[in-house]
């Protein structure tokens, strides 16, 4: 994988976000501890399941960890071919999205005026205002627009002074907007991170 935010941009839009270690098994070695020094990824709790590394079936199966004669805990799975399989431990790791860092790091990357703020948590942050045409404009990031909530969400986004709403991957339907939709960048074509 290229562009190490193309996964990220996915896992934004959905509900509890994480990645797992099978996930993020294409990326350079660096790269997971780059954005974490950045906190754009957090630790998360370990997976309960993961898929079998034994066979090429692409089973997930349920993981049991038990501790050793030396006090070492060991994780195993079950599979149709080998019966138990151990697992190392790092393919238990997951990762969530540092929402904070990432709002943080856009409103410092577009140079916004004002402190980023919570809309709703989790869902909608005010970044900051950006200067154009002479004018100020409320710059805002806004996620999970297909949700079955995305209009609740979407009506704190008010239309005054013609916002600019920052979406992860993909342009919304318009029928999430009550009104005139906002001007919407999809950040997946728009943000890269870099050395």
């Amino acid at each position: 994988m290229t562009d190490p935010l193309e996964l990220l941009w996915v896992c934004l839009e959905t509900d509890g976000p994480l990645l797992a270690a099978a996930d993020l098994r294409h990326w350079q070695d660096d790269v997971v501890e780059r954005l974490m020094t950045l906190k754009l990824l957090e630790r998360a709790e370990n997976s309960t399941q993961v898929v079998c590394p034994n066979c090429d079936r692409g089973h997930v199966e349920e993981v049991v960890s038990r501790q050793g004669r030396d006090k070492k805990v060991r994780f195993f799975i079950r599979c149709p071919d080998a019966l138990r399989v151990e697992v190392p431990e790092t393919s238990l790791c997951q990762w969530t999205i540092g929402f904070e860092a990432l709002v943080l790091s856009l409103a410092e990357a577009l140079t916004l005026k004002g402190r980023p703020t919570i809309v709703v948590p989790d869902r909608l942050w005010r970044l900051g205002k950006a200067s154009w045409q002479g004018a100020y404009r409320e710059v805002l990031l806004i996620r999970g627009l297909a949700w079955p909530d995305a209009r609740d969400v979407a009506r704190h986004v008010g239309l005054n002074g013609r916002p600019i709403v920052l979406v992860a991957d993909r342009t919304p339907m318009t029928s999430v907007w009550s009104g005139k939709p906002p001007a919407v960048v999809v950040l997946s074509q728009l943000v890269t991170v870099d050395d």
